[in-house]
């Protein structure tokens, strides 16, 4: 197999043109937008909504923000890692209608959703080795302790304690599996490699650097997350105090600095790999590893400086942050609802690329990014509008904007999985039609 040969389906399918809107655009685009929005509303509902008659109420929020962050990572492995080899063969990907497809990887990657979260994490690396993976160990541990005392969890802390971890894991997975695929175009081994041994070498290979990660940039805060800190799991400051070595640059010893940056960083993926349609990187930069070094690089000093930018301007609406406060005017607030904005503009990126074509492309290069992005911002800012005047009605959130409960990267996120759910999974059917199935490719 030569590199040539082998073409991602994605790939394939959008160059060529494979599915074609079943209107005239913008009707075709409008219409799936809002399809998309209540499908998202209804599962949300019957998923999260925490004021739901029925359902499972998971937004407490950590334990249903985790669920949410494992179903983004497992869309990526199954599209764009193992390039739809896990529905056992590849080619029916390309030759079953929309709708067997659809629900087929949607069940298949569920089970890799659940099996990752309840084997991989729970019953092994919890159980066997730390326990803030495992919900039944963590319970168990804190009861232990007695009830009123330092260090005695009970079951929902217990619960949302793991979920954090779970979900911090998820949240570096995310940034790093698409950046072999995406950035370096499966190099080194793209035809050398057949599926799913390619997926798997991708996988083994991401998979370490995220955990090597998780270590450095998340651990730290799990030292700090319970009563007593864990004086052998953080940096030690002084022979009384612990802390995290980002202290100094972040103004904080929470997690969410990392949380946000990180965010930052896999939405900027996302846009490149959308919106930018790989530019300016992938025109002027022939060769890999070089094109995917440069886009690497390019991306993410792009990706700090919009974080940067907008940690300064919450900084200039709502005055100086203040160490040790809570809310708008702690870090940790601040840090939390950065990284939410770059989830809102994913929302209004991917929208505009799955389901509007990518509008425009009749002017210059140039001329469409920046049209494309001023859209991505007017999307962004529609559903921050969404999510804090109809969230409390719709979602079944808090009102306001500056309580603890809020986390707005929950609704995002599900909002995004349900794009790719019906952009990668179905085709974005009934909405386009399929031409493979009139002419199939091999």
């Amino acid at each position: 197999m030569s590199h040539e040969e082998y073409v991602p389906w994605l790939e394939k399918r959008n160059s060529e043109r494979l599915i074609v809107p079943r209107w005239r655009q913008p009707i075709t685009g409008i219409i799936a937008t809002a399809s998309a929005l209540i499908i998202a509303l209804v599962t949300w509902y019957f998923l999260f909504n925490p004021q739901a008659k029925i359902g499972l109420r998971l937004y407490t929020p950590l334990y249903g923000y985790m669920y949410d962050r494992w179903l983004l990572i497992c869309c990526i492995w199954m599209a764009y890692v193992f390039d739809y080899t896990l529905l056992f063969k590849r080619k029916w990907a390309e030759t079953w209608h929309p709708l067997k497809k659809g629900l087929a990887l949607t069940l298949i990657t569920v089970g890799v959703m659940l099996f990752t979260i309840y084997v991989v994490f729970d019953l092994i690396l919890g159980r066997l080795g730390i326990p803030y993976f495992s919900f039944k160990t963590l319970k168990e541990v804190g009861e232990l302790v007695p009830t009123g005392t330092p260090g005695h969890i009970t079951e929902f802390y217990a619960r949302e304690y793991v979920s954090l971890a779970l979900l911090m894991v998820a949240a570096i997975a995310s940034w790093l599996s698409p950046a072999i695929p995406v950035y370096f175009e499966y190099w080194p081994w793209r035809g050398k490699l057949k599926q799913p041994v390619l997926g798997a070498t991708i996988l083994l290979v991401t998979m370490f650097f995220t955990f090597y990660l998780f270590f450095v940039l998340m651990h730290p805060h799990m030292g700090i997350l319970y009563v007593p800190w864990q004086v052998f799991t953080a940096k030690l400051m002084t022979p009384e105090e612990i802390g995290t070595w980002w202290y100094e640059i972040a103004g904080t010893l929470h997690g969410n600095f990392n949380v946000a940056w990180i965010m930052a960083m896999t939405c900027t993926v996302w846009y490149f790999e959308s919106i930018w349609e790989r530019q300016p990187f992938f025109t002027v930069i022939r060769k890999q590893p070089w094109r995917g070094l440069v886009s690497f690089i390019g991306t993410t000093l792009f990706a700090l400086g919009v974080f940067w930018a907008l940690f300064a301007l919450f900084g200039t609406v709502l005055g100086a942050p203040t160490e040790g406060a809570f809310r708008r005017a702690g870090y940790m607030w601040r840090y939390l609802h950065v990284a939410e904005w770059f989830i809102f503009w994913l929302c209004g990126a991917l929208t505009l690329s799955f389901f509007f074509d990518n509008w425009p492309k009749k002017w210059s290069t140039p001329v469409n990014w920046v049209v494309r992005n001023v859209l991505m911002v007017l999307g962004g800012l529609a559903m921050a509008w969404f999510y804090y005047e109809l969230g409390p009605k719709l979602l079944g959130t808090t009102m306001g904007l500056d309580q603890p409960e809020q986390y707005p990267m929950v609704w995002g996120i599900w909002y995004v999985n349900i794009l790719l759910l019906m952009n990668w999974f179905f085709d974005n059917w009934p909405f386009y039609k399929p031409r493979y199935l009139e002419k199939p490719t091999s």
